[in-house]
Formats: structure tokens, sequence, C-alpha cells
């Protein structure tokens, strides 16, 4: 930061295990992503606190934002649009306070860990019920199975595909 000039006004905390205490803090969470974000969990941990979000269109992030309803998308790489919703957010507590809302309504509707391991597990069964399909080499005893709920409370997903190594080296047989 002393390089950049900006260390009397930041600070790089490193790695940090109490990230969840450290958002309360916040007021608006910022992701300016200009590289490798695919489905960004930080942007939902940000939005399951109730913070309105300011993220670029990059990756997956444009899709788990709602413009203008959970808080703003800005292209990426630009500074002027990134700056202006910051400004907006900043000068309107009670419009943060409506995106903070409804971003926390969006993660609890859509990215919980028991919906995204339903989604994980409908995904598996469509690319086995399509490889059957095709190679007609699924047996009776392919599976997937998910677990809802471990013995702890925690979601987790659990899959069994019994064959699909056979599948796999009957194929590469032929």
């Amino acid at each position: 930061s002393t390089q950049l000039g900006i260390d009397s006004i930041t600070h790089f905390a490193g790695f940090r295990n109490d990230i969840g205490d450290c958002m309360q803090a916040f007021d608006i969470g910022v992701q300016p992503s200009i590289d490798c974000e695919a489905s960004s969990f930080s942007v939902m941990e940000q939005m399951a606190t109730g913070k309105p979000i300011v993220a670029s269109n990059h990756g997956g992030t444009k899709e788990i934002v709602r413009d203008g309803q959970d808080g703003y998308i800005v292209p990426q790489g630009t500074v002027e649009p990134l700056t202006a919703a910051l400004r907006t957010l900043i000068a309107d507590a009670p419009l943060r306070q409506r995106m903070g809302a409804s971003a926390r309504q969006r993660v609890s509707d859509e990215f919980t860990l028991d919906l995204l391991a339903q989604r994980t597990a409908d995904a598996y069964r469509r690319a086995l019920a399509l490889h059957a399909k095709r190679t007609g080499d699924l047996r009776d005893n392919d599976q997937l199975r998910l677990v809802s709920r471990t013995q702890s409370g925690r979601s987790s997903i659990a899959t069994t595909l019994p064959s699909l190594g056979e599948v796999r080296e009957s194929r590469w047989r032929k």
C-alpha cells in the first residue's frame, strides 16, 4: 500500500478466519473483478449478511446479483460506473437497506447449501441420462444419491456411480 500511496487509507489484513464478523462492519459489498470469477462465493456471503453489492459484469457474478435489485452490476474494468454506483448507495441509506434485504432474500431463496447440492445432483443425473441415451452402456446399478443432511446437520452431497468406470473402460476396449 505504501508503493501505491494509499497506506494512510487502507489496511491489508491478510488471512482472516473471522470474515463474517468483519463483513458486519461493511455497508456495501464491492467486487470489481476483471479476471477469474466463475461464481463468487464471497459475493454470496456478502449478500447473506444483507449487504447491497456493486460488482463487475465479469464471470458468474452478473448471474448472482440482480442489477438494480440486489445492487448494481457495472462493466468490468471501468472506474466511472463503479464510482457512480458506490456514490448512489453511499448517499441513500434506505436504498442500501432495500437492496441489502433483497440480496439476503435472494441468497436464502436461491443459494442455500441444500439447493446447491440438489442442483449439482440434478446436473449429474442429466449427464448420466445423456450418457445412457448416447451409449446405452449404463447399467441398472448406476445411481446417484443425494444426502441432504449428514448426522452433524450440515448439507453434503454424496455420489455413487459404481459402474461408470466400467462404462469408460468398455468404451475404450471397443
